[in-house]
């Protein structure tokens, strides 16, 4: 079940008690709450999760994916060490990763918003990073992390 939209309160309640009804203005328009829900897509987009499917969880058989909070995980697991890759640098260096299915082994990454020896390292230590097997062969996760 969707959110209730919020909205402001009044503190005029005649209009109510006269039998009238009252439209409070929402908080969102309708623009802004379309902008809101197509960043939400795009970022789980991003991630590659399809909010409409749920990891299978029968016994013995693995999930299509790793569920949001799996990659998550696998991902918090290599943070410190990027982070220290940075050695102060600021920024924010976007993190493309592929995992694969039978394995949960890192396969490949690409690091934007840095360069050098510093996106190496930034590299070097997502390749650490385990994540859970799932039968998709591949899955591909875009990790924006601010350093």
């Amino acid at each position: 079940m969707p959110a209730p939209l919020l909205t402001q309160a009044s503190n005029n309640d005649s209009n109510r008690s006269a039998g009238r009804s009252t439209s409070l203005p929402p908080i969102y328009d309708k623009e802004t709450l379309h902008g809101l829900l197509g960043n939400l897509t795009r970022a789980l987009a991003e991630l590659n999760v399809d909010a409409a499917t749920e990891p299978e969880s029968e016994a013995g058989s693995s999930a299509r994916q790793p569920s949001r909070e799996q990659t998550m995980a696998a991902l918090k697991q290599v943070e410190q060490p990027v982070k220290q890759c940075a050695k102060g640098q600021g920024g924010t260096a976007v993190i493309l990763v592929k995992v694969a299915g039978k394995t949960g082994a890192v396969q490949s990454v690409s690091v934007d918003g840095v360069e050098g020896a510093v996106g190496l390292c930034i590299a070097r230590e997502v390749y650490r990073a385990k994540f859970p097997t799932f039968s998709q062969p591949v899955f591909t996760v875009r990790y924006p992390l601010v350093l």
